[in-house]
């Protein structure tokens, strides 16, 4: 679901019946309320987004944390993806969650 895309018609739908001065039938309410439950699952979503970038930052900083603890030591290629993989991956995963509610 795109997010943006119920608050802009929504937003619409009140800015032309605030103009008309019409009376809001009850079809109409119950379309906005739907739309509203629409948009409440979507913002579920990006606390999802927010949590997955939280863990990535999570994930980043005990990295710097190992490998400042391994300074003295000589650390391979292997080592180092082992270490950003992981978190490239569920950055990835974060990225598109957030995509596909925006």
């Amino acid at each position: 679901m795109n997010i943006g895309k119920y608050l802009h018609d929504f937003q619409n739908d009140l800015q032309q019946f605030i103009a008309s001065e019409a009376v809001v039938s009850t079809d109409q309410l119950q379309e906005w309320q739907t739309m509203l439950g629409i948009m409440i699952l979507d913002m579920e979503g990006v606390r999802g987004a927010i949590q997955g970038a939280a863990d990535v930052h999570d994930g980043i900083a005990l990295m710097a944390k190992l490998l400042d603890a391994a300074h003295t030591d000589k650390l391979d290629a292997d080592q180092v993806r082992c270490l950003i993989e992981p978190l490239r991956d569920r950055l990835w995963i974060t990225i598109e969650d957030a995509r596909q509610v925006m």
